[in-house]
């Protein structure tokens, strides 16, 4: 372990190159010392659990353990079990906005001069969604405007005083004379697999309130969505506005391996005073590491409740964490536990990738009968 950067110590936290299994930097102090021995004789009661505005922040489950062998495991290999991790985030943290940011453009058009837009006139979204930009004054536009270029996938909502109708939208862009053109950018954040969404606005015989979840996203950003008691419905892009998409259940593949060095990190952190207020007073204990499978063995014979302990003990691990924190972002290791990575980086690409697919199969299992009692909306 080494700090990081040259010359000499600047005040304030600083990070350190490592080789852990989990990969998490920790910010060490340039005087860690004293803070570190400051935290230790600290004996104040930690803080009660913090929770977002909805009164509840994020929550971990971990809901069944499975057993993968990679091409590397032999007969001495101590720990391939690996713990499916249901996290549920805090609303404050999980809706996505996905409304676009709107934007004007002014064109002249007293001499009859084509806009060069090649539309789509949709009656039901109030709007001219454009397909393609071929020359024309937004051509023109385009290459003088340092931003708020028109791109295809836009909506013109307004022109002039005219909005709320698609007809008079076009017909008054077919007028010669001065057009200022509001326009919606296309979606701000990508819809993707596993987002749950609510209706807004009730279209396709959906109903406001109804629920579901993205199945799938194709390559023109459409989604196949699962709908409670509707079935599958693809949506297209242009109707994202008329739901409510929240990321507020995420699933992930973890070993022990993975909950240790949350943990260790996290124990370095505090003793280095740089925790704050969090993750103070008395930890839990974490289950110990198994030894050449022989407690494993033994527990699968069902001579020794070895398993079931140690699931219960990371379930309290878990649980403690969660309640340290009224968001994800609050403290960088535990955002970095539940980041993007899914699935560990261990045994392959292969295994990897086989590690996906039995992860989205067990999350398939689960999401079939499950919508989280948070996101039900009215």
């Amino acid at each position: 372990i080494f700090v990081s950067g040259a010359g000499p110590r600047e005040p304030g936290p600083r990070w350190i190159n490592c080789h852990s299994v989990g990969g998490m930097p920790m910010p060490l102090s340039a005087n860690f010392v004293q803070v570190g021995k400051q935290a230790r004789d600290d004996g104040a009661a930690p803080p009660p659990p913090v929770a977002d505005e909805h009164g509840r922040g994020p929550r971990a489950k971990i809901l069944e353990a499975i057993d993968e062998h990679s091409a590397g495991c032999t007969s001495f290999c101590t720990d391939h079990t690996f713990y499916l991790v249901r996290l549920r985030k805090g609303k404050s943290e999980s809706t996505i906005d996905i409304k676009s940011p709107e934007y004007s453009v002014h064109f002249d058009r007293t001499c009859g001069s084509r806009l060069g837009l090649k539309i789509e006139i949709q009656q039901s979204n109030e709007c001219l969604f454009i397909k393609e930009v071929a020359g024309g004054l937004a051509s023109s536009w385009n290459e003088s405007a340092p931003k708020d270029k028109i791109r295809p996938g836009d909506k013109i909502v307004k022109v002039n005083d005219v909005v709320g109708h698609a007809h008079a939208l076009n017909d008054e862009c077919k007028q010669r004379k001065s057009l200022v053109l509001t326009l919606r950018r296309g979606a701000a954040k990508k819809v993707k697999a596993g987002l749950f969404v609510t209706v807004k606005r009730p279209f396709c015989k959906l109903q406001v309130c109804q629920q579901g979840f993205v199945e799938s996203v194709d390559e023109d950003g459409d989604a196949l969505i699962q709908f409670r008691g509707h079935g599958r419905q693809w949506v297209t892009k242009e109707n994202y506005e008329l739901l409510q998409f929240t990321d507020s259940e995420c699933y992930y593949l973890k070993r022990y391996e993975d909950f240790r060095d949350l943990y260790e990190w996290l124990r370095k952190k505090q003793e280095c005073g740089l925790t704050g207020e969090k993750f103070n007073g008395k930890w839990p204990e974490l289950p110990r590491v198994a030894t050449f499978g022989f407690r494993r063995t033994m527990s699968t014979l069902g001579v020794s409740n070895w398993t079931r302990r140690r699931f219960e003990g990371l379930q309290v691990f878990l649980d403690w964490v969660c309640s340290q924190v009224d968001s994800l972002d609050v403290e960088p290791l535990v955002a970095e536990f539940f980041g993007n990575d899914t699935v560990p980086a261990c045994g392959g690409v292969d295994f990897r990738e086989s590690l996906k697919q039995k992860l989205e199969h067990l999350v398939q299992k689960n999401r079939q009968s499950t919508i989280p009692e948070d996101d039900v909306v009215g």
